[in-house]
């Protein structure tokens, strides 16, 4: 990771030495909902999407005042709740649960910008491109769980046990998590000028993953979706 962000900066510092005023570099935070897109599940499980936060940095080149295209790095969570309505013990249904399960990335787009409108005061636009991201953590919480039968109070405790945990690095990959993921990213959204180099805004966006999140010998097939929003700073040179 740390020389992807080393080949940004170099390229970026580069060319702004070439170029000038054609450079922006944009914070930006939010937020982004994810659910899966579930394929040949037969588990009976329901799934809800989550909230989740999202933060980075994104460096950007004008290659005229509509055109633009840019590289991002950042960090983004996805986070869904899984919930099981028939616990079964000895082929009887003893109770419900619900379990959260959240994954964390470094995420590096690229992409390409279009400014629709580009005026002294605002920026209205659209961009589209290429979705990266590397898991680096992952986590499992009970949100809720409901054993109706009085007598196997333990079974709760065991599945507590059982699914309160959380994995980092190569533990990612023993529990056949695909770690790196590749998808599409749209967006649109605004920037006002607030001062002749400093824009603020915001933007709109939607990530869908190709492979999936599990592994890929796996029948189930989950890919990953997320809609969200995100507010930007931006400052050009």
């Amino acid at each position: 990771m740390s020389k992807l962000i080393f080949i940004a900066f170099v390229f970026i510092t580069a060319t702004s030495f070439s170029q000038n005023s054609k450079i922006s570099i944009s914070g930006y935070g939010g937020v982004n909902y994810s659910n899966f897109v579930v394929r040949d599940d037969t588990s009976g499980f329901t799934y809800k999407g989550l909230i989740t936060p999202n933060m980075g940095a994104k460096f950007l080149y004008a290659f005229t005042e509509k055109v633009e295209a840019g590289i991002g790095v950042g960090s983004i969570h996805h986070a869904l709740r899984t919930e099981n309505k028939n616990i079964k013990s000895n082929g009887v249904v003893i109770g419900s649960n619900a379990i959260d399960f959240t994954y964390f990335f470094f995420e590096f787009p690229i992409f390409v910008k279009y400014n629709i409108v580009n005026n002294e005061k605002l920026q209205c636009f659209v961009s589209a491109g290429m979705q990266n991201e590397y898991a680096y953590k992952a986590k499992s919480e009970v949100y809720e769980i409901n054993i109706t039968d009085t007598s196997l109070q333990d079974f709760e405790v065991m599945i507590r046990s059982a699914m309160n945990q959380e994995i980092k690095g190569k533990e990612l990959e023993d529990a056949e998590i695909n770690r790196y993921q590749i998808g599409v990213k749209i967006s649109t959204g605004f920037a006002l000028k607030l001062k002749e180099y400093l824009y603020l805004g915001a933007e709109l966006f939607s990530n869908y993953h190709f492979n999936t999140i599990n592994s890929n010998t796996k029948s189930e097939k989950y890919n990953i979706y997320s809609l969200g929003v995100k507010g930007i700073i931006c400052i050009k040179f």
